[in-house]
């Protein structure tokens, strides 16, 4: 969590895996398999939520929402 300029903004980030999907080898030194995005197809390097406290409005009656909707798909092997 980060406060920037000036405290008008606030980001919220997190990555519990690194994008990062296994070590492969028995052995040192592993190598490391980049965990890829089936959406975008790019590595998978975190998360990040961004808030800009300027546009909160707290004198407004009703909060400003939205909704997604997102599919997972779990495979084992």
């Amino acid at each position: 969590m980060a406060a920037l300029n000036g405290g008008h903004e606030i980001v919220i980030s997190n990555d519990s895996d690194f994008g990062i999907s296994a070590a492969l080898g028995t052995t040192p030194p592993y190598t490391l398999q980049p965990k890829i995005s089936p959406a975008t197809g790019k590595q998978d390097d975190g998360e990040y939520l961004a808030i800009d406290i300027d546009r909160v409005n707290p004198t407004t009656s009703a909060a400003q929402t939205s909704t997604a909707t997102v599919t997972i798909s779990v495979t084992g092997s």
